[in-house]
């Protein structure tokens, strides 16, 4: 084989490893985009709400719940016929450290640590909680010492601290 024959096989490879050089540099750029999407979608675990704590995404603040009137002015005390059955200390069977507070004077706060707060009231085996950024009313269920919630699809069961 001669210097020339030689030298023409080089070039060949030599443009060979070219193109196989940018085809990977291409696809690995590809992989890097397509992990960078999905990388930003990553959420970080919610466990300030009941669904952050189940692992359940949802697309809003909170499960779809029923429309609610306009809020009247903030309660200074539930109804009195409810006033005896939910004000008190309720723990989520799931998770013990999950708890409602419901005080007489219409104020209340829930979560682990008390991480958010909000009026209440009740009437008609509805009660109406009230945030600073939205509204939640669901039916509940007082037998004994548990205390059932629902709104939806949604059921959590709570037993009495106090």
């Amino acid at each position: 084989m001669g210097k020339q024959e030689v030298v023409g096989i080089l070039n060949k490879v030599d443009k060979l490893a070219v193109v196989a050089i940018a085809v990977i540099v291409l696809m690995g750029g590809i992989v890097l985009w397509a992990l960078a999407g999905i990388i930003s979608t990553v959420q970080p675990p919610d466990f300030g709400t009941i669904s952050g704590m189940l692992g359940i995404e949802t697309t809003t603040p909170t499960p779809t719940l029923a429309p609610v009137a306009p809020p009247p002015p903030t309660p200074t005390a539930p109804q009195p016929n409810e006033e005896h059955a939910l004000v008190g200390i309720w723990a989520w069977d799931g998770n013990h450290n999950w708890q409602y507070n419901f005080n007489a004077n219409g104020q209340a706060i829930r979560g682990v640590d008390a991480a958010q707060s909000f009026t209440w009231e009740a009437e008609d085996g509805y009660i109406t909680m009230r945030f600073a950024d939205r509204t939640e009313r669901w039916s509940y269920v007082i037998v004994g010492d548990r205390l059932t919630l629902t709104s939806g699809q949604h059921e959590y069961h709570y037993y009495r601290m106090n």
